[in-house]
């Protein structure tokens, strides 16, 4: 199966109509001509035994694809059925795959399963009727009396041959991630379940021709990965370091008309007038936005966001924006794990270039309340490897740490915003805190307007969550301002170290960099001795005085704790 190129001359000359979706199925993809880039050589080594694998990568990375190539090649083989060419003719595995069986296919998405259930009842009777579904499909009828999901599931299995059934699983861990109180009997009850199905697969094990799942967390809580576990962990295997995302070869060979089109849309040229240099500087700034992600512990690959190219190649006027945040950047886990931890300390560790966490937190979690932080926004996107923690030859005994690191700028503005979401009230029937004030807060940095700088602050403290963030510190009302700002595009350093002395929030913005000293006003001090304290504090420790080429601004602040605002504030 070809893929026709586009003539440029044709007036309705249109990149974006063979544009798959990320989530769109192989067959869907294959049948509409529209561009297919070749993982088949993965699917072929996921394929060529019937050994139980895994691969978790974030929303949005092709999953669902991958899980639906494996479906059609089970289901169909690579011989043309229904009138109609083999949709593998011409990719890598048609000259790899020597299976000519088909089999019976479960494809089973967690995500569907446990859509608006709202409990774990809800959730196993919805499990129940999709497995009576398949039943039904493979003519066999359970009887009544097995009322549980493992027990059903097994009495299907038993009626079966031996290596005749393939299944597929994506997004197993939706049913817990999408349940915000971890500590919850219904979190358990889901807990259970999905622990006896896997239990079932595993002592079933001869009854499956292949068995692989995917997901976006990985942790001992669904007892996929328990000791014993016959389920093999991929994710951060060399070998599959690329099969989701797009390498930057992948998209100059598959997406040459939208890179012409989109460097003609960014550059404002005419297509005719677009040079090869053109396309290299879009292909670096789409690299900058986009690129950077590694699921490789031996750090010799990496990949592109595949939602954000796509999302890119589509718009019709080359603008590169957050794809991803939008669309699969805000699990609803990471809401817990914000809201339950030290905002301050998370703000500090993560303003830091490159973060370590332990091997061992690293590579076996063992749930999901109690998971790192930084490994939690390395499974669901935020973080990747910002180099090897495994090589050849390497002792693993000697190695403690994992350094990460956000991968591209796009998942750095996402998680400014993505703090921001979690810590400022956004209600429907408000207007965004950020979209109104930005313009605000910057106009008055720049012009250096204090009253109008207070007046935006104090609005951002009054939509704050007092329940989950109550302002009791000098250090809490700092972290909140400092992520308010970071949305707005701003580069925060919080608890500096100079030499004079810990200097509390530097702002810089453009030219301007903005030198804060806050103090904290409790029942019975003095506002004006808390005031000049502030102002002391910055001029004897010379906070910003070597700052004088970079338009400075000094401010002392006082926040009071009554009042739950700022109440004073000095130019230095």
């Amino acid at each position: 199966m070809t893929q026709k190129l586009f003539d440029l001359n044709d007036p309705n000359f249109d990149p974006t109509v063979r544009l798959p979706n990320s989530n769109q199925s192989f067959a869907s993809i294959r049948s509409q001509n529209l561009i297919y880039v070749d993982k088949t050589r993965f699917i072929y080594a996921l394929a060529r035994d019937n050994k139980p694998k895994f691969i978790s990568r974030p929303r949005r990375f092709g999953k669902s694809t991958l899980v639906s190539t494996l479906e059609e090649l089970f289901a169909h083989g690579i011989k043309g059925y229904d009138g109609h060419d083999s949709y593998f003719k011409g990719l890598e595995i048609e000259k790899l795959w020597q299976d000519e069986k088909v089999y019976k296919i479960m494809r089973l998405s967690f995500s569907e399963i446990n859509y608006e259930t709202k409990s774990a009842a809800e959730f196993k009777l919805s499990f129940i009727k999709t497995l009576d579904s398949f039943a039904k499909l493979f003519e066999i009828e359970i009887p009544d009396n097995l009322d549980t999901i493992a027990k059903r599931f097994a009495y299907l299995l038993s009626k079966l041959e031996d290596h005749s059934l393939v299944l597929l699983v994506d997004e197993y861990d939706a049913p817990l991630t999408s349940r915000i109180d971890l500590n919850s009997q219904d979190y358990q009850d889901i807990v259970k379940i999905i622990q006896g199905f896997y239990g079932i697969i595993k002592e079933w094990g001869h009854k499956f021709r292949c068995v692989f799942i995917t997901g976006i967390t990985r942790y001992k809580d669904a007892a996929l990965f328990t000791a014993g576990n016959s389920v093999k962990d991929l994710s951060q295997d060399p070998r599959f370091g690329e099969i989701c995302g797009y390498t930057l070869d992948e998209i100059k060979n598959n997406f040459k008309e939208q890179i012409l089109f989109s460097t003609a849309q960014a550059f404002n040229l005419k297509l005719e007038e677009v040079t090869t240099a053109d396309q290299e500087k879009l292909l670096d700034k789409l690299a900058f936005w986009y690129d950077g992600y590694c699921f490789d512990q031996a750090g010799l690959t990496h990949v592109f966001s595949t939602w954000s190219v796509l999302q890119f190649f589509a718009d019709p006027l080359g603008c590169f924006d957050n794809y991803w945040y939008n669309s699969g950047g805000q699990p609803k886990i990471l809401q817990k794990a914000f809201l339950g931890g030290d905002v301050v300390k998370t703000l500090n560790d993560l303003a830091q270039e490159k973060l370590a966490v332990s091997l061992s937190h690293f590579i076996n979690p063992s749930s999901l309340i109690a998971m790192d932080r930084k490994v939690l926004l390395f499974q669901t996107g935020y973080l990747t490897l910002a180099k090897a923690y495994r090589g050849r030859g390497d002792s693993l005994s000697e190695i403690n740490q994992v350094q990460l690191k956000f991968p591209n700028h796009e998942t750095i503005s996402s998680f400014k915003k993505l703090l921001g979401d979690f810590i400022f009230n956004n209600h429907e029937e408000e207007q965004d805190i950020f979209s109104i004030y930005r313009v605000k807060f910057i106009q008055a940095l720049l012009n250096h307007s204090q009253e109008n700088l207070i007046n935006v602050f104090n609005t951002v403290i009054n939509t704050v969550d007092c329940f989950h963030f109550p302002i009791k510190e000098e250090s809490m009302l700092s972290a909140l301002l400092a992520i308010f700002m970071m949305s707005c595009g701003a580069k925060i350093s919080v608890s500096e170290h100079q030499a004079s002395g810990i200097l509390d929030t530097k702002v810089s913005y453009q030219d301007t960099t903005l030198v804060i000293e806050y103090k904290f006003l409790r029942d019975k001090e003095k506002l004006s001795d808390k005031l000049q304290t502030a102002v002391t504090q910055i001029v004897t420790k010379e906070y910003g005085n070597t700052l004088h080429n970079l338009n400075p601004w000094r401010l002392a602040i006082v926040y009071s704790q009554a009042q739950r605002k700022i109440v004073a504030s000095q130019e230095v």
